[in-house]
């Protein structure tokens, strides 16, 4: 399950800046706990530390070392790897990589999509001194209609190019299927979705890892038996370009989604 820590990126598109959010939301400790409690409901045994930029949450280690403590669960971050810039953040770095249940960081970016592409190709080896980090340049980005994508017109291309279906069509295909909550987790690492469902730095959980996608509910004020049947009540919303692909895709395998679906 992919865990927000917070809204704040620092390193945005430049074809998307006047999106930027400079200060951004960030999570809690206490949601944190809940969000991992959430996972562990519904049989997560991984969870992926994303953002924004999940280093810029000043409260980072406690919520590894709680995680690495509380927990027999594995996690990875996922990173654009601008805290090696700063001294706190590569010391917070450093302690965290040497935590049990730490399995890595990816620091990821893009030439087309990153602001400071140069800096992290440049700095790639120091990176790489840095317990199980790896760097990913320019990896094929399989660009969703989901955040500032939507209003970039150069994004909107790529979204096309896309031969996927929608973020949330996996997830929601095994909460119908499966009753026991704790089985969904389970099948999920066995598709390796990792990111799926979602938790955004307020404690919304989401069926894909957009805080676009709507919300099935609050890890701090819901009930974590009545968030699973919203899960397995859940539809996509049809709101994005790869939910008519979906809908007009005539492979045997989709129609089949289509049918679970009821759609």
């Amino acid at each position: 399950m992919l865990i927000k820590l917070t809204s704040k990126c620092t390193m945005m598109c430049p074809h998307c800046m006047e999106d930027a959010q400079p200060e951004g939301l960030m999570m809690t400790l206490d949601t944190f706990k809940q969000a991992v409690r959430f996972g562990t409901y519904i049989g997560n045994g991984h969870f992926v530390l994303s953002g924004g930029e999940p280093t810029e949450n000043e409260h980072i280690v406690e919520m590894c070392e709680w995680l690495d403590i509380a927990t027999s669960c594995n996690f990875t971050i996922v990173s654009n790897g601008m805290w090696l810039k700063d001294e706190t953040k590569r010391q917070r770095m450093d302690w965290i990589t040497r935590l049990h249940h730490y399995l890595g960081m990816q620091v990821y970016t893009h030439r087309q999509w990153y602001r400071d592409y140069d800096y992290v190709v440049s700095h790639r080896h120091e990176y790489e001194q840095y317990r199980k980090v790896i760097v990913d340049i320019d990896d094929t980005i399989f660009m969703q209609d989901l955040g500032r994508a939507r209003t970039n017109p150069e994004a909107q291309r790529e979204v096309e190019r896309n031969p996927h279906f929608m973020s949330c069509l996996v997830s929601t295909l095994t909460a119908i299927q499966i009753a026991e909550p704790q089985m969904f987790g389970i099948t999920m690492m066995l598709h390796r979705k990792f990111c799926k469902p979602s938790v955004d730095c307020e404690g919304n959980v989401h069926m894909s890892e957009s805080r676009l996608c709507p919300s099935v509910g609050n890890v701090n004020t819901d009930n974590f038996a009545d968030i699973w049947q919203r899960m397995r009540a859940f539809r996509p919303c049809g709101h994005c370009k790869q939910y008519k692909k979906f809908m007009e895709s005539e492979r045997p395998d989709i129609a089949a989604a289509r049918r679970v679906m009821g759609v």
